[in-house]
């Protein structure tokens, strides 16, 4: 009984990513990356928070409005009390390397993540014209655009 050999190019061609629609392979390293990057941004702002105590937006941490600490107010001591909330007073913070704002840094970059992952999938399904999931990816990202510009904090 004779065995007949596998031909290569079938392995081959079952092998390859189908090019049906954008770069998978792309989209996973942005989501790794982003998580992975999120997650180093974290842990170091939470290291050096704990070497230090310090938040580096408040002198001591038992020092918060009735032992909790809010985005906006006042301390006993008239100190500011806040985390950074806009982009601009995080980056500030990070510059600073003020702990939570490179917390705040890590849990931006793990917001932009999937939305970066959105955008690179829709400009892969306009590459591959396919015109139903770009619409749909176009769609989505302007309900996202839309929300973060008239959302508010707070309420």
């Amino acid at each position: 009984m004779a065995v007949s050999p596998v031909k290569p190019t079938k392995i081959i061609q079952q092998s390859l990513p189908s090019q049906t629609g954008p770069d998978r392979l792309l989209l996973s390293l942005v989501l790794r990356g982003g998580v992975g990057l999120s997650v180093v941004f974290i842990v170091v702002g939470l290291v050096a928070f704990l070497v230090t105590g310090q938040t580096g937006y408040v002198e001591n941490l038992s020092a918060g409005v009735n032992g909790f600490i809010t985005f906006h107010a006042t301390a006993a001591s008239g100190n500011a009390i806040y985390f950074p909330t806009s982009p601009a007073e995080i980056w500030q913070g990070v510059m600073a390397f003020k702990p939570f704002a490179l917390i705040m840094l890590g849990l931006l970059v793990l917001i932009a993540t999937p939305i970066l992952n959105l955008f690179l999938a829709g400009w892969g399904f306009l590459h591959q014209k396919n015109w139903a999931f770009s619409l749909i990816c176009g769609v989505v990202l302007a309900i996202l655009a839309v929300s973060f510009l008239l959302g508010t904090a707070g309420g």
